[in-house]
């Protein structure tokens, strides 16, 4: 069994509908992504918004906080548009925006805030699949504008904020892939999409990688099975007050990734199993 597994077959459809951006004109208040590269003080008051999530954050923390949060939210509303077949052509930065809204929730038993981020695209209907080198490219200029500006603001290298968004493309994909039955085509065409050599989302780092609890050292007595993303970037985390200066169990920096990756899912398997996590 898998930690993603349902017990009904999922409907695929009805799951990669609800993945959806809301398609239509920008809210009044969004974010728009092209003015991130053109209006320096827009840009400046959205990398300071992240110390509404985590206070204390240096500039470089803030801006890769922002990379990381608009690369999930919009690279999984991306994924979602790919993989239900719809036409991306005409996707531009000037017709995507974000609105943001601070909240609370609880995730493996503990509580934390996040800026939950809805994302707004210009209407995309049915339309052929693109090929994944033309894809690459496209998801390369949507994200221009923001890396140029974001990396102005808070200092921090392109390089390192491209890893960032490239991360976050790849969890969208596994995320909805995981989420609708569908995680292995979905793997794949994030792969073949983020392994275009020459395009600034190439990043060799980055991996998907299936990690497995034996029937002995699992909390069910039953073999479970999942998937993560092998990170490419870091977003700083490391950095901030409350990590005390540790890393995330899926950093790049960490020598013992797959290690500290299946802590996490034995962890999530023993919360699963009303058993108390590991601490």
């Amino acid at each position: 069994m898998t930690l993603h597994a349902p017990i009904l077959p999922p409907d695929a459809d009805a799951i990669l509908a609800s993945a959806l951006p809301v398609m239509g004109p920008l809210p009044q208040d969004a974010l728009c992504l092209a003015a991130l590269g053109h209006d320096a003080q827009l840009c400046a008051v959205a990398v300071a918004e992240e110390l509404r999530q985590e206070p204390g954050l240096d500039a470089k923390g803030c801006g890769a906080y922002l990379v990381n949060r608009l690369g999930w939210s919009l690279g999984r509303a991306l994924a979602a548009m790919d993989l239900s077949g719809r036409d991306m052509t005409r996707l531009d930065p000037a017709g995507i925006g974000f609105v943001t809204e601070l909240k609370q929730d609880i995730y493996e038993g503990q509580p934390y805030v996040y800026l939950d981020t809805k994302v707004t695209v210009s209407p995309c209907h049915d339309g052929a699949t693109l090929p994944a080198p033309e894809l690459a490219r496209l998801y390369e200029t949507l994200f221009t504008p923001m890396i140029a500006g974001v990396s102005a603001a808070c200092t921090l290298g392109p390089g390192a904020l491209w890893r960032l968004v490239t991360d976050g493309i790849a969890l969208g994909y596994l995320s909805i892939g995981q989420d609708c039955g569908r995680q292995e085509p979905a793997i794949a065409r994030a792969e073949a999409i983020l392994k275009q050599p020459g395009t600034r989302l190439y990043a060799r780092q980055l991996n998907f990688l299936k990690l497995t609890l034996a029937p002995e050292e699992s909390p069910t007595g039953t073999a479970i099975s999942d998937t993560f993303r092998e990170r490419a970037g870091c977003c700083r985390y490391y950095t901030t007050a409350r990590s005390e200066g540790t890393y995330c169990s899926t950093c790049i920096h960490r020598k013992d990734r797959p290690e500290r990756l299946r802590l996490a899912l034995l962890h999530r398997a023993r919360l699963a199993a009303g058993l108390p996590g590991l601490v």
